[in-house]
């Protein structure tokens, strides 16, 4: 199982400077998600 996060941008697509300005959408931990914007709801 992957613990992963979902971000409202890709990073390699964006400047730098822009980072820190992403979004968490989804994370998943163990499998199981543990934290989902509303914007996915």
């Amino acid at each position: 199982m992957a613990d992963l996060i979902v971000l409202d941008r890709d990073l390699y697509a964006i400047p730098p400077t822009e980072i820190g300005r992403a979004k968490v959408l989804l994370t998943l931990l163990d499998g199981k998600s543990v934290h989902r914007s509303r914007a996915l709801q």
